[in-house]
């Protein structure tokens, strides 16, 4: 994130430079506060609405469609979402973890191909992977794991 925001910041400044005559003239922003705070001001704003919708991107909509596309629809909604990692530099990934309530879980077991590796058995849901790219669910305990990995 601190990449998005030196990167994103001058940005978000000439963004908020093009809004602030508008803002101004519609009188939005206060008359009595210098421009260069009001143009600070938009700038923060432009750049949080950036991180939000960053944010409700990687929790929400992107493990949606993946949970679609690997197990054929939504299990788990971000409400159950348990943690999320994402890292990698040259190398990125990302993983979620949800918690299962017990019916959701009776209706994926029966799905499950079971595996054993480093991590112990497990059931896998999906798992797929060409060399550039991986793609696994699979589920542990009560727990739902999706993972995206480039390689």
């Amino acid at each position: 994130m601190l990449l998005a925001v030196v990167f994103l910041g001058p940005v978000a400044l000439v963004g908020a430079a093009i809004l602030l005559p508008f803002l101004i003239k519609w009188r939005a922003v206060p008359a009595d506060v210098p421009h260069a705070l009001s143009l600070l001001t938009l700038a923060a704003i432009l750049l949080g609405a950036y991180m939000l919708g960053a944010t409700v991107d990687s929790h929400v909509y992107r493990p949606a469609r993946l949970q679609a596309e690997l197990v054929g629809r939504p299990y788990a909604s971000a409400l159950m979402l348990r943690a999320y990692e994402s890292g990698g530099f040259q190398d990125p990934y990302e993983q979620w973890t949800y918690r299962l309530d017990p019916a959701t879980l009776a209706t994926l077991l029966p799905r499950c191909r079971w595996q054993a590796d480093w991590r112990g058995r497990h059931c896998s849901l999906f798992h797929e992977g060409d060399g550039r790219y991986y793609r696994s669910a699979r589920i542990e305990g009560e727990r739902l794991l999706i993972e995206r990995y480039y390689i």
